[in-house]
């Protein structure tokens, strides 16, 4: 809606208001948006409902009863449901549906993990094509096609001892780690799901824990490992990042013997940045780059920010901007500038317990919710709402609610654009940027205008108000000078003195950012 990215004021597109009238109700736990935003599904007890369109009209019913969690394919073809239970005793615990038809596609039992913790979510996992699809058993990988929804090759893919795998965020690539099992080392595995072949595949040793990172377009995989000297006494971390479009997948290592706090790719780019230190007190910002997406060279520092109190980075879809992110309690909040290496602002949101960027990365939301079943602690009530920053830092919005249980930005579809028309739009940016940059300050200015508009209304109102009054005041003193109950007075018989007075109220030091 127009304003509503410069003013952050947005316009209501729908809030329940006809399921209201027909005495419904319109949502009865949480929401969930599809990959693209093409669908909004809401909760209900008898099962799914599916909402789009302008208006948001229901498109779609899943009929499955107490739904807990619901996960739809990248590409919004399917959708999987679970009721919660994993006693591997229901047949229809887990479904997937076909989004456009409702049509029941298959159905699981769910059991529980292989150490009795109770089953995780998401218990099928999605390749990026919406070809696939998979789970994690106790020695492989099960991975089924969605041509006919059966596991393929009728058995799992061979995995020893896998402990966690995670699909590529753009090819159908499977990454997963085993421990060391009967004096063979622990192993981290690119695999081909479909011809059921390693890729590329790394032997470590020492291990106590590894956890995968793709970044978005799946140009690189970090495996972050945490490994111990021979002893067992001191711990240290090796960072094996993976170039996936390289020839032969080449890795390289970067170790470090600080405790790692956190890890996270730039969005679409070849950088990254960790939180480190000697412990939770003390903690740093390092920002690395890998060179290039394809023939980078190695991994280099680009530098390091020293003392931060933060736990969490969060990177701007757009890139180049992260916000440095505190424990919920802490609330500290650190806008940067990584490519200027610039903090743009210091903002705090006490008890703030998420941080989400907009899908353009110009605005984002630090937010504040309550857990919707069980005990609330007062200290939410008091601090559930959120606040709307610029990608700089400026506050935007502040809304504060009682009972506030869920936030989400509406997904946008990739971009339509090719790479050859992208370079174009980067070559000719400064072009694109002037041009917009008018049509911007119209805009701005014409919402600066109806904001005012009530203002101009009161001031034009007096104006023409004083005017009237004026004349009919000078009207009333003649009068009365001609029946001699008042004096004319000769302006020249009087001398007029201008005296200014200056006295100093505030002032604002901004820093400059040009």
């Amino acid at each position: 809606c127009e304003g509503a990215v410069m003013n952050a004021q947005g316009t209501l597109v729908y809030d329940g208001a006809r399921e209201r009238e027909n005495g419904k109700i319109w949502c009865e736990m949480y929401t969930a948006w599809s990959p693209k935003g093409s669908y909004l599904a809401t909760f209900h007890r008898p099962g799914i409902a599916l909402w789009g369109g302008d208006q948001f009209e229901k498109i779609g019913r899943i009929a499955h009863m107490d739904v807990q969690h619901i996960l739809f394919s990248p590409n919004e073809r399917f959708l999987f449901t679970w009721n919660g239970k994993d006693d591997n005793r229901d047949p229809r615990a887990l479904i997937c549906w076909d989004v456009k038809t409702g049509r029941e596609m298959r159905s699981f039992k769910v059991t529980k993990q292989p150490n009795g913790e109770p089953a995780e979510w998401p218990i099928m996992k999605w390749s990026p094509d919406d070809k696939y699809f998979a789970r994690q058993t106790t020695n492989g990988i099960s991975v089924f096609d969605t041509e006919s929804f059966k596991l393929m090759e009728k058995k799992p893919v061979k995995a020893k001892g896998v402990v966690h795998f995670e699909w590529s965020k753009s090819d159908p690539v499977i990454a997963y780690w085993a421990p060391e099992e009967d004096k063979m080392p622990a192993r981290v595995v690119l695999l081909d799901p479909a011809t059921r072949t390693e890729l590329r595949s790394k032997n470590l040793f020492n291990v106590r824990e590894v956890k995968l990172h793709w970044q978005n377009s799946g140009d690189f995989l970090c495996a972050q490992v945490l490994r111990h000297s021979k002893t067992g006494k001191t711990t240290f971390t090796n960072f094996e990042i993976f170039r996936m479009r390289d020839a032969n997948i080449p890795n390289e290592i970067l170790e470090m013997k600080d405790m790692i706090e956190g890890f996270a790719w730039e969005p679409s780019r070849e950088r990254f940045g960790i939180i480190h230190g000697e412990n939770q007190h003390r903690l740093c910002v390092s920002f690395y780059t890998m060179g290039a997406i394809e023939g980078g060279s190695k991994i280099e520092k680009i530098y390091t920010i020293e003392n931060k109190q933060v736990s969490d980075l969060h990177w701007s879809p757009a890139g180049n901007m992260v916000i440095m992110a505190g424990k919920s309690i802490n609330g500290n909040i650190e806008f940067w500038d990584v490519d200027e290496a610039v903090q743009t602002a210091e903002e705090e949101h006490f008890m703030c317990n998420e941080v989400s960027w907009d899908p353009s990365g110009r605005i984002v939301a630090t937010v504040v919710t309550q857990p919707m079943f069980g005990t609330v602690p007062m200290r939410y009530q008091l601090e559930n709402g959120y606040n709307l920053w610029s990608f700089q830092g400026e506050n935007l919005r502040k809304e504060q609610m009682e009972h506030f249980y869920q936030f989400a930005w509406r997904p946008r579809p990739a971009t339509t654009l090719n790479a050859k028309e992208i370079q174009k739009v980067e070559k000719n940016l400064k072009t694109y940027m002037a041009r917009y940059g008018k049509e911007d300050e119209i805009r701005r200015k014409r919402l600066e205008a109806s904001a005012n508009k009530e203002k101009i209304e009161s001031l034009t109102f007096f104006r023409d108000l004083f005017a009237i009054r004026s004349a009919k005041a000078a009207e009333e003193q003649q009068e009365r000078i001609r029946l001699g109950l008042d004096i004319a007075v000769d302006e020249g018989e009087f001398e007029v003195m201008d005296e200014l007075e200056e006295h100093f109220v505030s002032e604002k030091v901004e820093t400059y950012f040009g």
